[in-house]
């Protein structure tokens, strides 16, 4: 799985890809196209993510909330947008 984490790809990414037999038929039929167009979005979320949290590091970091950040992220929906996958797993 790509994104087993669902931290890094958005639902508007992988909903042209939810019906498993769409993807499934491409690749039998030896067509490559659809998996190479979800693999290289990757790249282009985590550089997001990457750039965010730099631009986070050079804000005062305060310590005195009670946030939390969860681990497991398996059962839970696909972020829709940059915003929620970044901020994705914070809880307040």
């Amino acid at each position: 799985m790509l994104d087993p984490r669902h931290n890094i790809l958005l639902i508007s990414d992988i909903y042209p890809f939810m019906e498993k037999s769409i993807l499934s038929n491409e690749l039998k039929a030896g067509h490559l196209s659809m998996a190479n167009d979800l693999f290289n979005i990757i790249p282009k979320r985590r550089f997001e993510r990457y750039q965010y949290t730099l631009s986070l590091l050079e804000k005062p970091m305060m310590f005195t909330g009670k946030d939390k950040i969860a681990v497991d992220h398996s059962n839970t929906p696909w972020p829709s947008n940059e915003r929620s996958s970044i901020i994705f797993g914070i809880s307040r």
